[in-house]
């Protein structure tokens, strides 16, 4: 009787670290965008409470779903910077969209496989909790659809910074429109 042995393809190493780099790569610039974003939130939730009086309704929280549910509030129509925030309405929805891709791209395990013609694809796990329990999600993202999601992601970040900008500049015009005048003093 003669025995089976399975024959398993070998599979190049450079092959192999080159693509698991690419993947890895595009994983950490996606997250270092997302994380210009959430840095713009904060900081223009932390210039929002500085604001004398109409500051004090702005929540300052920890959690960046908080974070972005309290700008929404400070800017939507019925926000206390309702008409500073207008312009970043929209915006700032738009990159709210990318909430579960932030925390599967940064809570998730991901594995890199290879397809036949050698290209990476990652796959990438979430178990998360909630008060419903265990809330799991997967994310397949393979090499060809990275670089379109990454620069749709920078698109976001700087049209979102340009919105915290337009908000910034009517802030301190509002500010110095509303600054005392100085008396003008003339000589005798």
């Amino acid at each position: 009787m003669n025995a089976v042995t399975p024959v398993e393809p070998t599979l190049d190493t450079a092959v192999w670290d080159r693509a698991t780099r690419a993947a890895n790569q595009w994983r950490s610039e996606a997250i270092d965008v997302l994380a210009q974003g959430e840095a713009l939130v904060t900081e223009m939730l932390l210039t929002l409470h500085a604001v004398h009086g109409r500051g004090a309704k702005v929540k300052l929280r920890q959690l960046l779903g908080q974070r972005l549910a309290d700008l929404h509030d400070a800017i939507k129509t019925d926000g206390p910077f309702a008409t500073e925030g207008k312009c970043a309405v929209a915006r700032l929805a738009k990159f709210r969209e990318h909430e579960t891709l932030r925390a599967t791209l940064c809570h998730g395990v991901a594995t890199v496989a290879l397809d036949r013609q050698r290209r990476w694809i990652m796959v990438i796990k979430l178990a998360a909790l909630d008060s419903s329990g265990a809330k799991r999600t997967k994310l397949v993202i393979d090499g060809d659809e990275a670089a379109p999601l990454l620069a749709e992601l920078q698109a976001d970040v700087r049209n979102l910074r340009s919105a915290m900008g337009q908000i910034t500049a009517a802030l301190k015009s509002t500010t110095v429109a509303k600054a005392p005048q100085q008396p003008v003093v003339t000589a005798a």
